[in-house]
């Protein structure tokens, strides 16, 4: 793809992969592998981001996932994608109840535009 004239790699694509190991703040290790994602990548002029939603699962039990969104960020000194470091991972079940209080409330309608 290019970017400011520059031929730069596309976005990575995290489909399979596993995560590193993460402590939560109650001291539990969480491991987990990206089952899909979909991403757009968003130019702000001086910075190019590609945002990601991805669904997560935790262990071999597919019931055990969540969604996280998330972001890389394009670094032009060090010529690759840098992953973001702090995403916001969600249940699917605290998902469906959280999108459902936000469409009974006219939340997605409301602030479209």
């Amino acid at each position: 793809m290019r970017w400011k004239g520059k031929i730069i790699s596309d976005p990575p694509n995290s489909i399979g992969k596993i995560s590193m190991p993460k402590n939560t703040p109650a001291g539990t290790e969480l491991n987990s592998k990206i089952v899909d994602e979909v991403g757009i990548i968003c130019d702000y002029d001086d910075e190019l981001y590609y945002k990601v939603f991805q669904l997560i699962q935790y262990s071999d039990d597919e019931g055990d996932r969540a969604f996280r969104i998330a972001y890389w960020r394009y670094n032009e000194d060090k010529n690759r994608w840098i992953w973001g470091q702090y995403h916001q991972m969600i249940h699917i079940d605290e998902w469906n109840e959280l999108y459902q209080k936000a469409k009974d409330k006219g939340f997605f309608d409301r602030y479209k535009d």
